[in-house]
C-alpha cells in the first residue's frame, strides 16, 4: 500500500510591498505622486518600502486599517501627507528619511488611545509638522471657487491653491490620540509638533510622549489646553557644533494644568542648542 503524503502547513507572513520609481528618463516638469488609502484592515499588519517619489499620501481610514505595519519611504523632493482617523495607526512603525517636507494629522473619537506604542523615525529632513487634535471631530468639504460661493457662520475658513475653498467644522471630544509614541529625530531643520486643540481641549493630547532630537535638529512644542501634555520626555543630544533651537510654549488653560510632570534633558548645551526656551503662560 502507497503512503499517504501529510500536507504541509502554510506559514503566515507579514505581506511586503516595495515601490521604487525610476526618474532617470522623465522630464523635469512632470511630478511623480504616490496615493495609499487604506479603509479598514486593509493594509494590517503590512510592510511598505517605498522611493523616489515627489509627494506620498497615506490615508488610514477606519478601524485598524494601517495597525502593525511599517512605512518606509524615502528620496521625496516635495511631501508626504498622512491623515489618519480613530483607531486607525496603532503600534506602527514610520521611517521617513532624505525628504522636503512631513505633515501628519489626526482625529481621534471618544476616550481612543489610537496612536499607542507608535514609532517615529525623521532623518534628514527639512519641515515636520505633527498635529494631535485628538479634542475635535473634524469635518472638511472642499469646493471650487469658480462655480460656487459659500455663506456661512461660526466656521473656519483656509484657502488653498488653485482657488479652493474649505470649511472646517470642529465638535468637542477627549481622547488620547498621540500618547505613548516616541519620535527620534536627526538632522531635522524644523519639526514643529502641536498636542491639543485651541479651546474646550480635554484629552491627553501628548501623554507619555518622547521627542529625541539627534544632530542638528530644530524643534518646537507646543501644548494646548488641560493635561494636552502629561509626563512628556523631551531629550536633546548637543554633542557636536551646530546652529538649531528648541522652543516649548504651554498655553493657559482655565481649570487643569497644561504641562504636568514634563521632563526635559538637555546634554552638552554648551555646544549644542543656540537657543533654548520654555514658555508657561
Amino acid at each position: 500500500k502507497k503512503k499517504k503524503k501529510k500536507k504541509k502547513k502554510k506559514k503566515t507572513t507579514t505581506t511586503t510591498n516595495t515601490i521604487t520609481k525610476n526618474c532617470k528618463n522623465r522630464l523635469k516638469s512632470e511630478e511623480t505622486t504616490m496615493n495609499i488609502f487604506c479603509q479598514s484592515f486593509g493594509c494590517h499588519a503590512n510592510l511598505f518600502q517605498i522611493t523616489g517619489y515627489d509627494i506620498v499620501t497615506l490615508t488610514c481610514n477606519g478601524p485598524y486599517s494601517c495597525e502593525h505595519s511599517h512605512f518606509f519611504i524615502s528620496n521625496f523632493s516635495k511631501e508626504i501627507e498622512i491623515s489618519a482617523m480613530a483607531d486607525a495607526v496603532a503600534q506602527t512603525k514610520f521611517v521617513f528619511a532624505f525628504g522636503s517636507y512631513v505633515y501628519f494629522t489626526y482625529f481621534a473619537e471618544i476616550d481612543s488611545n489610537d496612536l499607542q506604542d507608535t514609532y517615529w523615525s525623521l532623518t534628514n529632513i527639512d519641515k515636520v509638522d505633527i498635529d494631535c487634535f485628538v479634542d475635535f471631530f473634524f469635518f472638511c468639504v472642499c469646493i471650487r471657487m469658480k462655480l460656487f460661493i459659500f455663506f456661512w457662520i461660526e466656521h473656519h475658513i483656509s484657502l488653498d491653491p488653485p482657488s479652493l475653498l474649505c470649511l472646517y467644522t470642529q465638535i468637542g471630544t477627549k481622547g488620547y490620540g498621540c500618547a505613548g509614541v516616541t519620535f527620534d529625530n536627526a538632522r531635522v531643520k524644523q519639526f514643529s509638533v502641536v498636542c491639543g486643540g485651541k479651546e474646550d481641549s480635554t484629552g491627553f493630547n501628548c501623554y507619555n510622549t518622547a521627542f529625541n532630537n539627534y544632530e542638528d535638529t530644530s524643534f518646537n512644542l507646543t501644548c494646548g489646553l488641560q493635561y494636552s501634555c502629561v509626563d512628556v520626555v523631551v531629550r536633546y543630544d548637543g554633542s557636536s557644533q551646530y546652529d538649531s533651537s528648541c522652543a516649548i510654549s504651554c498655553l493657559p488653560s482655565p481649570s487643569l494644568p497644561t504641562c504636568d510632570n514634563v521632563t526635559i534633558f538637555v546634554n552638552n548645551s554648551a555646544l549644542g542648542f543656540d537657543d533654548i526656551s520654555l514658555s508657561c503662560q
